[in-house]
């Protein structure tokens, strides 16, 4: 846009031609410092200001206006001149001249009065001109035309004070002669004319502005919507796995994989391809898939979607899930599909995106609809997916789009049903040791030299020509491998490692288990089972962290080490569970911990499922996982001074959960258990009996009280009692279906659950809302038998007409915020959840 200061309009010249006509004394008076009052002050100093009285009371009105006027043609100060003031500088000599021509001690001249209140009259007209628009400030800054229109009446007033300057400045003789009239009717025809335009301008510029104003409130309305419908399509964070698989990638390591003919008739089509990556365990599947994320990226920035599936989180392990990904994806690099997307999300009724048919129409009708020319498609570890081959029938149909070039990456292990969803023509890069053998040597090359120990040393040498032929091609054996060679102690111990090396990641495993077993105390082999007990946490977490973090790692821990807090948990962790486990920075820089590949994960779930695998010490307790962790939450809800603090600060009306979600959820798992494994040996079964007496000793004193306040806090505040009492129903029906059990210790537990979740069940009948959600089953709900004479169930009592009461008066108590990679919310074990179950 064009402004006074890059150009020289029409007015300015006009103003500078005014100026031209007045001596070199009266430009340097018009360009003087000057204000309102300077001016009032040489009318009010005249002797015969009683005279001069109409004209103050004409201007004193104008003031403020003019000041406005003024401020703002700030902006063209420079450009005429320096004028120290633009308006009152030329003003305050228009004003002195005319004082000064009525002589002391003479009649007023009639003539030198009139020019003086034509001036004020002039001025009232030009701020009648600018007094309909009160942002006119805003429309000379920001438009031309009104710019113009306003700085052309700005000359007009200058054209008016230089004639009553030149007028005044006559031969006294020729004022028999002379009259204004004519000066001033000239000055009145250019102010109506400019006024006009001022008006054309003003309006068209506040049409503008209206224009713009409803564009912002549009704009707004999108991206609030938009907002909306990513938050309803609950996308997974899968860049947290692109980044962490990167930060593995060797340098170099991948490169074959682009020079391969299959790799460059993918990447050189013109129109829409598949690339199905394939081999084994461990190979660099999803690594390879990460590559060529990053290398697609390099060209395409805005075209690729990807997707990681991984079947230990229950976020990243449903076809839905993927698809919902995908398209928030696609959704927030084309706008054009905004509208399509908030209609569907109106209609849907779902807080959450779960429906797979809606979604699969929902990318098919994207990919066909959006702007982008082509779109790349990436989606790792199909076979980690529940029903795989429905996630990949619908994406291999995907490339069929009309008008869109879809390219499409897949990667799974070779499952005959998996490959048989793959349709000709495709191609298909699986990866053998041959491919990889080279960058396997000299990754382990560079594990050896890095090791200080051995690096440069004749044993090096051998550690290197082992253990990368053992690898075979396999990334993840050579890695792992090559951590539990750093950890050994001595160079004995290397030479006996390298005797007795692991066939295949199986074996691996075993050993690498069995390795860490032989160095630990009786302490740090129970610390070390807390960790694998509880690192799945989305297994059984609903809402809060669903990964193993520092916080719940610090009471697990606390609880295992006879309640006493530990120097560094994360750090304990490393020591005890690498290499099994990897510790991984989110994006916040927190350590979260993590399986290192799915493949641990699986040989962790085999150990506990299948009785005729030889199980490693430390995942023994895996069988009984449900009740371990329910200890752990008893303890801490129970006896952990943390759990007293965290419930004063819940009292006090804030919504600090602290860990309460994570040691909840733990403890309704274990209060759902319908029944037990079969118990194996007198180990087994005395651990059993502990477990259950510690959880009925638990549920059946006061003990419990802090976990039923919290709980109470959360949902009578929160409005979710309903979702309250669908869990404690589901925990009742548990307890009633393992009355029958042939394990006394689970089946008194049992009986300890039936009583706790009766009462629960009354006490929320008696003291929420929530009874049009109970069904008629509880209609005029008995008081339950000896419910007076349990200490505990009486102060449950107490707690919910407590809470019922503050619930009134207390702002509702908000979700924890959910870390971005969670998975829509499902039916909550504790009445933690923050809207209605999808179960």
């Amino acid at each position: 846009m064009d402004s006074p200061k890059s150009s020289t309009e029409a007015w300015q010249i006009a103003v500078q031609k005014h100026l031209d006509s007045l001596s070199p004394a009266q430009k340097a008076a018009f360009k003087a410092p000057a204000s309102a009052a300077d001016c009032i002050a040489i009318i009010q100093g005249s002797e015969r200001r009683r005279g001069l009285s109409r004209v103050i009371q004409a201007i004193q009105p104008i003031l403020e206006p003019l000041e406005r006027f003024e401020n703002v043609l700030d902006v063209v100060v420079q450009t005429n001149g320096a004028m120290g003031s633009p308006i009152w500088g030329p003003l305050k000599f228009a004003i002195q001249v005319g004082v000064s021509m009525i002589r002391l001690g003479a009649r007023i001249s009639q003539a030198d009065l009139k020019t003086l209140e034509k001036l004020a009259i002039i001025l009232q007209r030009i701020v009648d001109s600018l007094a309909r628009y009160t942002n006119y400030e805003t429309l000379f800054k920001n438009h031309i035309e009104t710019q113009r229109a306003i700085g052309a009446l700005y000359s007009d007033l200058i054209d008016l004070c230089t004639r009553v300057v030149r007028f005044h400045s006559r031969p006294s003789i020729s004022a028999v002669f002379v009259s204004f009239d004519k000066e001033f009717q000239q000055v009145s025809n250019n102010i109506s004319h400019h006024a006009t335009q001022i008006d054309w301008a003003a309006n068209a510029a506040n049409i503008e502005e209206a224009k713009k104003a409803r564009e912002a409130e549009e704009k707004a309305r999108n991206a609030s919507n938009l907002a909306d419908v990513q938050k309803w399509l609950s996308p997974a964070m899968v860049h947290e796995d692109l980044h962490r698989l990167n930060e593995d990638l060797v340098a170099g390591s991948c490169q074959w994989a682009l020079g391969t003919p299959e790799a460059q008739a993918f990447l050189n089509s013109e129109t829409s391809a598949i690339l199905r990556i394939g081999g084994d365990p461990g190979s660099g599947k999803s690594t390879l898939a990460a590559f060529f994320i990053e290398q697609i990226l390099l060209s395409h920035a805005d075209d690729v979607l990807y997707f990681f599936c991984k079947g230990t989180d229950e976020g990243k392990n449903q076809p839905y899930q993927a698809l919902r990904t995908l398209v928030a994806q696609l959704l927030a690099r084309d706008t054009s599909l905004d509208s399509y997307f908030t209609q569907m999300y109106q209609k849907s009724g779902q807080e959450k995106a779960s429906s797979f048919t809606d979604l699969r129409e929902a990318l098919k009708y994207a990919l066909k609809n959006t702007s982008r020319s082509i779109i790349y498609i990436v989606v790792d570890a199909l076979d980690e997916c529940e029903e795989a081959e429905k996630l990949s029938s619908t994406l291999i149909a995907c490339t069929k789009t009309q008008g869109t070039v879809v390219k499409l990456i897949l990667t799974c292990r070779e499952e005959p049903d998996l490959l048989d969803t793959f349709v000709l023509p495709f191609e298909e890069i699986v990866i053998s040791a041959n491919d990889v053998r080279d960058p396997v040597w000299e990754y382990v090359r560079a594990r050896v030299d890095g090791c200080s120990t051995i690096s440069g040393t004749p044993l090096g040498n051998e550690v290197y020509n082992v253990v990368a032929s053992a690898a075979d091609g396999l990334w993840l054996y050579a890695r792992l491998m090559m951590d539990e060679i750093e950890r050994l102690p001595s160079a004995a111990a290397i030479r006996r490692q390298l005797q007795d090396l692991p066939t295949g990641l199986v074996q691996l495993y075993e050993q690498i288990f069995s390795t860490m077993e032989k160095s630990f105390t009786p302490l740090q082999l129970n610390l070390c089972r807390q960790v694998f007990l509880w690192i799945e946490m989305s297994t059984f977490v609903r809402v809060g962290k669903k990964s193993l973090t520092r916080g719940t790692l610090d009471l697990i821990f606390q609880h295992e080490n006879y309640g006493e807090e530990v120097f560094d948990s994360i750090e304990l962790a490393r020591q005890l569970c690498s290499p099994i486990v990897g510790f991984y920075a989110d994006a916040r820089g927190k350590i979260e911990l993590d399986f290192v590949h799915h493949s641990a994960a699986q040989y962790v779930h085999r150990c506990a499922e299948d009785p005729n695998l030889r199980t490693p010490k430390i995942l023994m307790p895996q069988r009984l996982k449900e009740l371990y962790r329910g200890n752990t939450a008893a303890w801490f809800f129970g006896s952990c001074s943390k759990a007293i603090l965290l419930l004063e600060s819940m009292r006090g009306n804030t919504v600090n959960t602290g860990d309460y979600f994570e040691m909840a959820y733990a403890l309704w798992n274990s209060l759902c258990l319908r029944d037990l494994p079969e118990l194996s040996d007198e180990n087994e079964i005395a651990e059993a009996t502990r477990l259950c007496n510690n959880l009925t000793d638990f549920i059946t004193s006061e003990k419990c009280l802090v976990w039923i306040e919290m709980a109470m806090i959360i949902n009578y505040i929160g409005r979710w009692v309903q979702i309250l009492y669908r869990n404690v129903e589901r925990g009742l029906e548990a307890a009633e279906s393992s009355m029958l059990s042939s394990f006394e210790p689970f089946r008194e537990f049992a009986k300890a659950r039936k009583t706790l979740m009766m009462d629960y069940t009354y006490v929320i009948y008696k003291t929420s809302n929530a009874i049009e959600h109970m069904g008629d089953s509880t209609r005029g709900m008995p008081v339950p038998e000896g419910f007076f004479e349990r200490p505990t169930a009486r102060k449950m009592l107490e707690l919910g007409e407590h809470w019922r009461e503050r619930s009134y008066g207390m702002r509702r108590v908000s979700a924890p915020r959910r870390r971005p990679r969670t998975r829509a919310t499902r039916g909550s074990l504790d009445g933690s959840t923050w809207g209605p179950p999808d179960d």
